[in-house]
Formats: C-alpha cells, structure tokens, sequence
C-alpha cells in the first residue's frame, strides 16, 4: 500500500502469482477499485528478462513507486533444491513499468531483500536512478498525521508519515520493515 500522486494505492498478486492488481481507494474512503491488471507473462517476455537467461521464475513482494503510477517493483529468487537442501542461486529486484511494458532488472548483492518491503526510492537510488526527476533546490517534506479518519478501514493496522532525508524516502510504519 503506498500513496501515489495524491491516491492510496494497493498492489497485490494472485494466488498462483501470475497476476499483478493495482486497486486505489476512492477519494470518499467508501471503496477499492481495480485500476489495472499486469500479467507476469509480459515480464517473461520482455527483452530484458529474456537477456538474464533466468529461468520464468514467480515475482514475489510487489511495492507500488510511490511518485510514479504503474511503476511496480517485484523480487525474484533463483532457487532450487540440490540433495534435498533449497540452494540460492540469486535474487533479482524487477522494477516494472506496467503503462509502458518497462523491465529493468537488477542483480542484488549476497544479502538478501527480507519479506518486509516498504515503499521508496531506495532501490532507485542505489541505482542512481530515479523515478521522478525533482527540483533539488526544494526541501520535500510532507507528513500525514491525521489519520483518524482512516483508521475504520485500515485497523489501527498502520500510521505513517513520509519525510524526506536527502534523497532517501522512507514510509515509518507501526510495524518495524527491515531490508538486509
């Protein structure tokens, strides 16, 4: 779940992992709307992918962009069992530009990205990338305290805040998200 361009944003994947949605929150809180579908097959497909020789392997961890809608980032783990033992072989971070049918792909180092992700620019910046360009002369800062509101839908599940530290963004949430 993330904020982006100014609507709550939920992206979520199939049982099988084969489809991502994106669902936003109308702005009255009353209900969820589908707003876009991804197949994986499109990513299999592209180009890029094809180029890593990586075998179809099931995204998992979907986190919407949080400055650019329809910008999704997956992982993929290259695993396989080896006597009996689950082998790791790799993990990708995927970041997929569903609107314009977009893969980069980018090898992560020997740690690996934990289940917990949160919405960011930080796989951007480590990439020196980013997803919106900005005017760096303007302190971003933005905080979202007022959550009453929202708290019948979301279950005292979350509160955050966003702020600006540089160039890394990051969501706080009640619960502690860790990335290695």
């Amino acid at each position: 779940m993330a904020c982006v361009c100014d609507h709550i944003k939920l992206v979520s994947l199939d049982e099988s992992g084969l489809e991502l949605s994106v669902w936003t929150l109308l702005t009255d809180h009353s209900d969820w709307i589908k707003t876009s579908k991804y197949n994986v097959d499109k990513i299999w497909a592209n180009v890029n992918y094809q180029s890593t020789v990586l075998r179809q392997l099931i995204p998992s961890l979907p986190v919407l962009s949080i400055h650019q809608d329809g910008l999704v980032y997956l992982v993929v783990n290259d695993e396989s069992i080896v006597d009996c033992r689950l082998e790791h072989k790799g993990q990708y971070l995927l970041r997929v530009d569903m609107k314009n049918n977009e893969v980069q792909i980018s090898p992560q180092p020997t740690r690996r990205i934990c289940y917990q992700l949160f919405a960011s620019e930080f796989s951007a910046y480590r990439q020196h990338l980013q997803d919106r360009p900005r005017d760096r002369s303007k302190r971003v800062r933005c905080e979202w305290k007022d959550v009453e509101d929202l708290r019948c839908w979301q279950h005292n599940m979350w509160n955050w805040y966003l702020k600006s530290t540089g160039d890394i963004y990051c969501y706080h949430y009640l619960m502690l998200v860790v990335i290695n």
